[in-house]
């Protein structure tokens, strides 16, 4: 690159500065360069110089790294760089201060070797905000502070978005005896870079016209990204999700390959709009996990790695998205290689079938192409990940995927624009290669960039064969949180503790200490470094701890935080419907009464798949008493709970009924027994409806005269009913299917009914004589003894009517040799069936 401008020396008392915009092929940006040299070593002040730029109207801030500051000092040198707010200007009334204060102190010696560049450090506040004129916040830029031998830049990143009169002030830097850092700032017009030096007043300035490789300086420009200019280095863009943008404190399988490719001497430039990892953030928003913050992209790599790590890669991506937007981002960066890891996001959560990602992925190369005919493309099939009982099918359709991905790109490859496979799944063992079974750990980081590595020499010359790699990279443990702060608030209990660096999540313990509870951990684990603990019993006092996690392994406790529950929030609705249809399930209810339900404005709807193991809770906002619910998986079974929310925030949620998706009303299910077990006690029993979530019971009173009632539910296919006075033998019996709150037609209605006795003997004592014994019926009252001549071929009569279960009878003529005898079980208003029946004998 081509210097842009260079400053003449400006003598301004004590100090003496020099300043230049040039392309730094470290940063990989243009940097406004101020450089000075103290002539009185033995200065001291505070420098308070504000510093910024000014995005005018229908103006587009450019790409990352729209702009930096360099400042050099000379021999050995102290630096203290002190965050200390975010100013936000935008309406002329609106003038706060934002932010947090936190400071970094570090020694740099000109030309000292620290690093393959030299120190590199993040101011831990997370950037920049801006503010337009129309009050919209317009997307975080990031801050930078780097060393690279005795120099300092600051660099400003930002997204790239439209911000119309947007403006940027920021840091105070100071300094301190013996120190030779004084203040600098760039601004940027239409025509230009501005450049002013000096502290508190302006000492010199110098202005460069827009032009050359910079193009349109509110636009694009830098080389970390779009544009691309004379730059004669290779551009390579990695369009991934996850498992190449990496989690905070992961190396990631880019950085590997950047080294590789430098090691090979490759002049290589890696694009995209993006530079860092992700991270937890500090809180999650009201609806979580409806509406989730923001994605983030400034996480720091292990141990601080400052490496060229620009790329397309994001959490969740799917190619489903990708293929959408790929041609813009190639029009904007201009690679030359497209090294592409998507997909498990499309399998795994069921956005895409095996067939339709590999349609998907023919469409993201045809997008590609639109923007860059001779685009070389990469594409990696899908990590087999460990098992998940959620998830049975997805080893299956993995490998379906891969088996049909190689096919297709082998279609899709042409001599203009080569397509290449890269089989990662191969190389990555689920067991071995990841730290959570799907995101590869610091081998499994080699694995992979070793993978892409391969292609790119063996099909285009790029680079050297991969060398050889590590057997074990040490592990990566989250910090242990060290301080954990519990404060009431009128819904609950927020805990918030300090960030752990490289913590993908934590479990939260709690317990009520009112009570003398143990503690327990949250079902699932905590995204962020803070959460509302909500419905809880007002007045006690709860105490909480967090354990950071890293993928399947665990970091040590935080301290111990307590507060005690001071609820403002009004109960759950009462009398809530739950109707499910083909394709939605409608709800209504009736508002909560009671205590501070005067201010209740809106529900949350709760719901949970009970079909689906490991499934997560889901939940749904409306200020009405009514709600339709959209969007189920059909046959699935779901629980839901309906929470009111007034203006001390979310209550306790009221238990609504179970519903199948899809299904609407059941059919009726067939009774199949009424067994009378005693004198006031009965057993019901019937067959399972298809879509039923629980029965309503029906009875009534036959005696009376009574119509029929329901008598209560039951979830399962059988019910025992008690203290069915005057007794158990007057009640008739149906059964009804239920969906959520519809109910489905009656079953056929049956008598409450006594067993069948068994009878166990008829022994002869005599010629004429028989003693007949049978087991005892449970709620008989009575039995009727039956007998008949079989000689003769009459009828069963009834012989006797007896309370036990055992009866003698003589005077059998000619002979009791010649009768059979049976036994009913009677009550007041019921008789069973007969016994088994048997002949006399010895």
């Amino acid at each position: 690159m081509d210097l842009l401008g260079t400053g003449d020396g400006v003598d301004q008392g004590d100090v003496e500065w020099d300043t230049s915009l040039l392309y730094d092929p470290h940063a990989g940006l243009y940097v406004a360069s101020a450089s000075w040299t103290w002539l009185n070593h033995d200065y001291a002040s505070d420098i308070n110089d504000h510093w910024g730029f000014d995005c005018r109207e229908d103006e587009t801030i450019g790409g990352e790294d729209a702009v930096a500051i360099r400042l050099s000092g000379t021999n050995d040198a102290k630096y203290n760089i002190e965050w200390q707010g975010t100013y936000w200007w935008g309406d002329p009334d609106l003038d706060t201060i934002e932010g947090n204060y936190a400071e970094q102190k570090f020694e740099g010696n000109q030309g000292e070797e620290f690093n393959e560049y030299g120190v590199a450090q993040r101011i831990p506040d997370r950037g920049i905000r801006l503010w337009s004129d129309l009050g919209h916040d317009c997307p975080d830029s990031l801050t930078d502070m780097n060393v690279y031998g005795g120099q300092i830049i600051i660099k400003f990143e930002t997204m790239n978005g439209k911000c119309e009169n947007t403006k940027i002030f920021g840091y105070n830097v100071h300094t301190w005896a013996d120190t030779y850092i004084n203040s600098a700032g760039i601004g940027i017009a239409n025509d230009g870079f501005s450049v002013s030096l000096g502290w508190n007043t302006q000492v010199a300035s110098e202005k460069w016209e827009a032009g050359g490789a910079v193009g349109t300086v509110c636009g694009e420009g830098n080389d970390g990204g779009q544009g691309g200019g004379s730059d004669p280095r290779t551009r390579i863009m990695v369009v991934g999700d996850s498992i190449s943008q990496g989690h905070e404190g992961d190396y990631t399988w880019r950085y590997r390959l950047a080294e590789h490719l430098k090691q090979s001497d490759e002049a290589v430039n890696f694009v995209g709009p993006y530079r860092g990892t992700t991270y937890l953030p500090s809180e999650q928003p009201a609806g979580f996990p409806t509406v989730s913050a923001p994605p983030s992209f400034d996480g720091k790599y292990r141990n601080n790695l400052s490496f060229d790590s620009d790329h397309f890669s994001q959490w969740g991506r799917q190619v489903a998205q990708t293929k959408n937007v790929i041609r813009g981002r190639v029009a904007d960066y201009k690679p030359d290689y497209l090294l592409v890891s998507l997909g498990f996001n499309d399998l795994g959560w069921g956005v895409s079938t095996p067939d339709g990602l590999v349609s998907d992925i023919q469409t993201l190369i045809t997008e590609a192409r639109a923007s860059k005919p001779d685009i070389r493309i990469l594409v990696a099939n899908v990590i087999q990940r460990s098992p998940m009982s959620n998830l049975p099918d997805l080893p299956r359709i993995t490998d379906e995927y891969a088996s049909k991905l190689a096919p297709k790109l082998d279609s899709l490859n042409t001599a203009a624009s080569p397509v290449r496979l890269v089989d990662i799944k191969s190389q990555i063992n689920s067991g071995l290669h990841t730290y959570d079974g799907l995101h590869p750990n610091g081998v499994g980081e080699f694995r992979i960039a070793r993978a892409f590595a391969n292609v790119l020499n063996s099909s285009f010359s790029l680079g050297n064969v991969f060398g050889t790699i590590p057997a074990s990279v040490p592990d990566l443990a989250p910090t242990t949180p060290a301080w954990i702060r519990a404060v009431t608030t009128t819904s609950g209990i927020k805990v918030t503790w300090e960030h752990s660096f490289a913590a993908s999540g934590y479990w939260l313990y709690q317990r009520d200490a009112t009570v003398g509870g143990t503690f327990t951990r949250s079902a699932l684990q905590i995204p962020a470094d803070s959460w509302h603990v909500g419905w809880l019993d007002s007045g006690h006092r709860y105490e909480f701890y967090v354990v950071p996690t890293h993928g399947d392994s665990e970091g040590s406790a935080s301290p111990t935080a307590s507060a005690v529950a001071d609820l403002r929030t009004a109960s759950g609705p009462t009398n809530i419907s739950v109707h499910p249809g083909a394709s939605y399930v409608d709800f209504s209810w009736t508002p909560p009464s009671g205590a501070f339900s005067d201010t209740v404005g809106a529900y949350r709807v709760y719901y949970f798949d009970l079909s689906i193991p490991d499934a997560v809770v889901d939940s749904r906002y409306t200020a009405d008493t009514n709600f339709r619910l959209l969007g189920l998986e059909p046959g699935h079974r779901y629980v839901f709970l309906v929470a009111s929310v007034n203006a001390g925030g979310e209550g306790f949620p009221s238990v609504a009924a179970e519903a199948y998706f899809g299904f609407g009303s059941p059919q009726p299910p067939s009774l199949l027994a009424t067994q009378i077990t005693s004198p006031t006690d009965v057993s019901l029993k019937w067959s399972r409806a298809t879509g039923a979530t629980s029965y309503n019971i029906y009875s009534r009173d036959v005696v009376a005269g009574n119509t029929f009632a329901k008598h209560g539910s039951a979830t399962n296919t059988s019910h025992q009913l008690g203290w069915l006075f005057p007794g158990a033998d007057r009640w008739e019996w149906c059964i009804a299917a239920v969906n959520g709150t519809l109910e489905g037609p009656k079953s056929q209605c049956l008598r409450s009914q006594l067993d069948k006795p068994v009878l166990k003997s008829a022994k002869m004592l005599t010629a004429t004589d028989v003693e007949v014994q049978w087991d005892p019926v449970p709620g008989a009252s009575k039995y009727r003894v039956l007998n008949r001549n079989v000689q003769n071929g009459g009828d069963f009569t009834v012989d006797n009517t007896v309370s036990g279960t055992s009866h003698r009878v003589g005077w059998l003529f000619p002979g009791a040799q010649y009768f059979e005898w049976c036994v009913v079980a009677v009550t007041d208003n019921v008789e069973s069936v007969r016994s088994n029946c048997m002949m006399s004998h010895s």
